[in-house]
């Protein structure tokens, strides 16, 4: 089996949802393919490339036409899902790769939305600076940015929720929670808590555990203060 190509490129373009299709109406070219795609693993494989994403999507072709990319590739866009993986507006990463064994060429598209490599202590950051930028546009004093080691070891807790957080630190003046790939991207209820009698936070940020919609993603917990 000699591989033809293998890459991972970053575009301006994205998908849907996980299709497969040959692009030979032979029922056994038809029935290789069905053995061969494994959808449920895609999320799998594009995690262990250390790719942060919270959405992705794969088309699967096979051809024995020539040239096999330019038949596959027009195979694909004439079938609607494969289309509309391909032309989608919310993605913006594609690894592609293809392989010939005798007459057959096998090609793999996948599509993910994918982002910046960032740690927890960039993901906090990163909030931090988002809300004290909410404030700043308010003309609001900068928010004070604390350390909690209590906040630190709970935020982190399998099943920790908002009832949970609140009981464990009911002096606090509030909380949220949310789960995010863009830390920059602060959720209104976080925003609703901006008012003026609040002046300090201590905030954590959890990895989120790999599942079929992505990898890479958080959970941070905000804590505001008395």
């Amino acid at each position: 089996m000699k591989p033809l190509l293998l890459a991972l490129v970053v575009l301006a373009a994205p998908l849907a949802s996980s299709q497969s299709s040959p692009s030979s109406g032979e029922p056994r070219v038809e029935q290789q393919l069905q053995q061969l795609v494994n959808h449920e693993r895609e999320a799998q494989r594009v995690a262990q490339l250390s790719v942060r994403f919270n959405s992705i999507a794969e088309n699967v072709s096979l051809t024995s036409d020539d040239p096999p990319a330019e038949n596959a590739h027009h195979g694909l866009m004439n079938s609607p899902p494969h289309r509309a993986n391909i032309l989608g507006r919310d993605y913006n990463s594609i690894g592609i790769g293809a392989v010939r064994k005798g007459e057959i060429t096998y090609i793999t598209e996948d599509f993910a939305r994918a982002f910046a490599t960032l740690s927890t202590d960039d993901a906090e950051r990163t909030v931090a600076r988002a809300l004290n930028d909410v404030r700043h546009k308010q003309h609001m004093p900068a928010l004070r940015i604390v350390k909690l080691d209590a906040l630190n070891q709970a935020a982190c807790q399998p099943g920790m929720t908002l009832n949970r957080l609140l009981k464990e630190f009911s002096s606090s003046h509030g909380a949220v929670i949310f789960t995010t790939w863009d830390p920059e991207e602060l959720p209104e209820s976080l925003r609703n808590m901006l008012t003026d009698n609040v002046s300090t936070i201590a905030l954590k940020a959890c990895p989120l555990e790999s599942a079929h919609g992505g990898s890479g993603g958080f959970k941070i917990s905000v804590l505001f203060l008395r």
